[in-house]
């Protein structure tokens, strides 16, 4: 995944990322989609 697109959704660009997305970033952080969310 892109650094640029993790800045996107931390900075409010991309206000509602795929659910793919939020699951390569969790698989990365090594928490759930459920944890990451929260």
């Amino acid at each position: 995944m892109a650094y640029n697109v993790i800045i996107k959704i931390e900075s409010g660009t991309t206000p509602n990322p795929t659910i793919e997305t939020m699951a390569k970033i969790a698989k990365g952080l090594g928490v759930s989609i459920d944890d990451l969310m929260k």
